[in-house]
C-alpha cells in the first residue's frame, strides 16, 4: 500500500477538501458499529446460557477491537480469558458459537452483494462475473451447512478443518435458536449498512459521489474476505479487495485505497482512544481472580 500510494502520491491533494464534520460522522458511526458487535455479542453469550451486561459487552469489544490493532487475534485471546475467568464461560465454546455466526454473516453479505450488483449492473453496465459467481459459491456452501450440518474428520489436526468444524457447530448451537435468528440477520444487515455508510462519506468528504448500492457492494465482499484475520486488524487485505472493485464502483483504485485508509486513520484513533480506556478498565479486574 504505501509503494502505491507513493507512485500516485498526487492523490493526497484530495485531502484538503476532506471536512472535519465528514472525520466526526465517520467516528460516531464507528462507535456505533461497535455497539452492534457488542449486543451481537451478549446475544451469543446468552444462548450459552451466560448473561454479561450490555455495557460491560461493549468495553470488552472495544476492548478486543484495541487489542486487534496491536497484534492479530490478541483481542480475541483478551476477550476469551475474561469472559472465562469472569464468567466462567468455556472458551472454545464461546469462540465456536461466534465461528457459527460466519454462516448468518456470508449469507447475509453474498445475498445483499448479489442484489447490489444486479442492480449497479441495470444502472450502469457495471459487473464482474468472478465477484458474482464468489457471492454465488459462498451461498451454495452456506446452504450445505443449513440443510445438510456436515462434519469433518480431522485426524492430522488441520487448523482450516478445525476451524470448519468449529463454524459447524457453533451454527447448530444458534440455528437451535429460531427466534434469535432473524435478530443476528438484522443485526448482520445493519453492521453492514453502518459500514456502508461510513464508506460514503469518507468519499464525498473527499469530493467524489459513491451510490448506496456501491458502498454495500464494496463493503459485501469486505466483509466475507475480512474474516481472514492474517495480520492485525486484516490490513491489507480488506484494502486489497476495494481496490479490486474499482471498475464495478466507477472510483479510481487509488481514490479507493485513500478512502479505505483514511476509515482505517479514524479507526485508530477511535479504538485506541476508547479501546485503550475499556481495556484499562476491564484488565485490573483479571488480577486476583481467584482461578480453579
Amino acid at each position: 500500500m504505501a509503494y502505491y500510494l507513493y507512485k500516485n502520491r498526487g492523490v493526497f491533494v484530495s485531502l484538503e477538501n476532506l471536512e472535519l464534520q465528514y472525520i466526526v460522522y465517520i467516528f460516531l458511526l464507528q462507535i456505533v458499529s461497535i455497539f452492534l458487535i457488542a449486543l451481537t455479542n451478549k446475544k451469543v453469550i446468552s444462548l450459552l446460557d451466560h448473561e454479561i451486561p450490555l455495557k460491560e459487552a461493549f468495553l470488552l469489544q472495544y476492548a478486543n477491537s484495541f487489542l486487534n490493532k496491536v497484534v492479530s487475534e490478541g483481542g480475541a485471546l483478551f476477550r476469551g480469558i475474561f469472559l472465562k475467568e469472569i464468567y466462567k464461560l468455556p472458551y472454545t465454546k464461546y469462540i465456536s458459537t461466534i465461528a457459527g455466526l460466519y454462516v448468518v454473516n456470508f449469507i447475509t453479505s453474498s445475498l445483499i452483494g448479489i442484489i447490489s450488483l444486479v442492480y449497479i449492473y441495470l444502472l450502469y453496465g457495471r459487473i464482474s462475473y468472478l465477484v458474482l459467481a464468489f457471492f454465488v459459491l459462498v451461498i451454495i456452501g452456506m446452504s450445505v451447512i443449513l440443510f445438510v450440518n456436515p462434519h469433518f474428520k480431522n485426524k492430522k489436526g488441520t487448523r482450516i478443518i478445525n476451524w470448519l468444524n468449529s463454524i459447524l457447530s457453533g451454527w447448530s448451537t444458534i440455528k437451535e435458536e429460531k427466534k434469535n435468528l432473524g435478530i443476528f440477520v438484522i443485526l448482520s444487515f445493519s453492521g453492514l449498512l453502518l459500514i456502508s455508510l461510513q464508506t460514503i462519506l469518507v468519499y464525498r468528504g473527499l469530493g467524489y459521489r459513491l451510490g448506496i448500492f456501491e458502498a454495500v457492494y464494496m463493503n459485501s465482499l469486505g466483509m466475507i474476505t475480512t474474516f481472514v484475520n492474517i495480520t492485525p486488524d486484516s490490513i491489507g487485505i480488506k484494502e486489497a479487495v476495494y481496490v479490486f472493485t474499482s471498475d464495478v464502483v466507477g472510483l479510481n483504485s487509488d481514490i479507493i485505497l485513500l478512502g479505505s485508509l483514511i476509515i482505517r486513520a479514524i479507526g485508530l484513533i477511535n479504538t485506541f482512544l476508547i479501546g485503550g480506556i475499556a481495556y484499562l478498565k476491564l484488565s485490573p479486574r483479571l488480577k486476583g481472580v481467584k482461578r480453579d
